[in-house]
């Protein structure tokens, strides 16, 4: 029997919160951009912050990276919720990570190109605008610009700020959340944040190719997994202050740098499922 038809209605603002939940990390949005630029193929990813006058107040967040342009594949997706992207040969993977960015912002502005696309509330539901980038943003591959939705201080201490009374990004922590970010990344060797328009520093990756090593048989479990091979490589990860660093660092070493090895293994795992 069927009665009156009525489409399910769906609150996105409610929805996106509950998303957001996921997200309790500080620097979250980072990541998750950083990641749409590694999926680009960027090399080079810059964080800028622009403060109002006369305070540390940030008012705009942008993050560019230098990969492929969008596709007219990639505009179409960008605004399902959710969808993700399965092919990962395309731009970026903007799926449910880059929702994160309404944690800070109320309506992002994707800009690849020549063209950009503007998010904005109606009532509770989330809407998009496609057209041209402004020619005064001048961008050079993909950025993503996020207006603040609520106050933030751009922090230059070395010490604490825990006693703020609104919240802080942290130039000291958010150096080295970068530093850990990068040694995971795929094609993205430098991390450069910037200051109203004033460079402050860059974190870069320096990848050697190591050897092969054989894993034996002391890497496997019969019938559960064995791994295949194993890759030895060295990286270096390397942090360069620039000349228009805050005055509470300016004392501090130039550049220094930390080397390690890293391991990459292939491993086949084999599960066996049993039903009664």
């Amino acid at each position: 029997m069927r009665g009156k038809q009525a489409d399910v209605k769906v609150n996105q603002r409610m929805l996106i919160d509950k998303m957001l939940a996921r997200y309790s990390s500080d620097y979250v949005v980072f990541r998750e951009l950083i990641q749409n630029g590694d999926d680009a193929k960027a090399k080079k990813c810059q964080l800028e912050f622009f403060t109002d006058d006369g305070n540390d107040n940030i008012h705009e967040i942008q993050v560019t990276n230098d990969g492929r342009l969008f596709t007219e594949n990639d505009w179409d997706r960008v605004a399902m919720i959710a969808e993700g992207n399965p092919d990962q040969d395309t731009v970026g993977m903007f799926g449910v990570g880059f929702y994160s960015v309404f944690s800070l912002t109320e309506e992002p502005v994707i800009a690849s190109g020549s063209e950009c696309v503007v998010f904005t509330w109606v009532g509770n539901q989330l809407t998009t605008f496609r057209s041209s980038t402004p020619a005064n943003k001048n961008i050079n591959g993909t950025s993503v610009m996020m207006k603040m939705r609520a106050p933030r201080n751009l922090s230059r201490n070395v010490e604490s700020d825990e006693n703020k009374e609104q919240p802080v990004i942290s130039l000291i922590s958010l150096r080295d959340f970068l530093a850990r970010v990068l040694c995971f990344t795929k094609t993205i060797i430098a991390l450069e944040v910037i200051v109203n328009n004033r460079a402050v520093f860059e974190v870069t990756k320096d990848v050697t190719p190591g050897c092969a090593i054989s894993p034996g048989s002391v890497c496997e479990i019969p019938n559960f997994f064995h791994v295949e091979d194993i890759l030895e490589s060295h990286l270096t990860i390397s942090l360069q202050m620039k000349q228009s660093l805050p005055p509470v660092l300016r004392n501090r070493e130039q550049k220094y740098s930390i080397s390690f090895r890293a391991f990459t293994a292939a491993v086949s795992v084999t599960l066996v499922v049993q039903l009664y």
